[in-house]
């Protein structure tokens, strides 16, 4: 079949999509590609099979016994990774592996090393990588970028973020307690502020010094709530950005 023929007739087909996980935002993700007329939600898989069942209950589909069956699967072409933040990159590096592309959920994993890798290997099998980074969409993010783009602005010199949100202890329940742990959720910064930390080098550009800092952590809680951080930019501007998710009254 000639390559436009070929082309044509994938752009035809929906594509297949495996989502990993079994938790809230799996079931958003899965949700969400039942929306979209060019997938078609294949399945959904979970470390624990009772919970994996319900969420693939919820979310109308079929749930894979194992990851096997995921790549057994010939008719998936993506894999969406919405598990606890320490496994995502071995998922997308297994998903990768079996030739699918990747979208993971923020951050990429809780290791800058397994991070770097899961990019180096997508790009070397020609595999499409991408991260769940949504508020580049919101529109009001979308205008300050069209602002500073456009020059009208000027030359940013500088910026600041600050993010008080409030976090009970059931959130740092779910999901068999990922949250609450550092080696396995990582904290305030990778859990919300990546958010914002990903606003700023998308206005700014990117880093090239950053400090931080951490703050009180709450009890039973290993994970730090509270962290601030400054960053230099190659631009010479600078950027400050504030966060915590302990706050008793988040501002309006």
């Amino acid at each position: 079949m000639p390559a436009a023929s070929r082309m044509a007739a994938e752009m035809a087909t929906p594509l297949g999509v495996a989502v990993l996980g079994s938790g809230n935002q799996a079931l958003r993700w899965a949700a969400a590609v039942r929306r979209v007329p060019a997938l078609r939600l294949a399945g959904l898989w979970g470390a624990d099979p009772v919970r994996a069942a319900r969420a693939a209950g919820e979310a109308g589909t079929a749930a894979f016994p194992d990851l096997d069956a995921v790549w057994k699967d010939h008719g998936i072409g993506a894999v969406l990774v919405a598990t606890g933040s320490d496994r995502h990159a071995d998922l997308g590096l297994q998903s990768a592996a079996a030739g699918r592309h990747v979208l993971v959920e923020k951050p990429i994993d809780v290791s800058a090393g397994k991070a770097a890798a899961l990019v180096a290997d997508c790009r070397r099998r020609g595999l499409r990588l991408a991260v769940a980074a949504q508020k580049r969409f919101t529109p009001r993010f979308r205008r300050i970028r069209d602002a500073i783009a456009q020059g009208k602005l000027g030359d940013p010199v500088s910026a600041s973020v600050l993010v008080r949100i409030r976090r009970g202890p059931e959130y740092f329940r779910e999901g068999n307690g990922w949250r609450s742990d550092e080696a396995r959720g990582g904290g305030v910064l990778l859990n919300q502020g990546v958010h914002y930390a990903d606003l700023l080098c998308w206005w700014l550009g990117e880093p090239v010094e950053v400090r931080g800092l951490e703050g009180r952590r709450s009890e039973g809680i290993s994970a730090p709530g509270t962290v601030a951080g400054s960053l230099r930019f190659a631009s010479g501007a600078v950027a400050t950005l504030v966060l915590t998710a302990a706050d008793a009254a988040p501002l309006p």
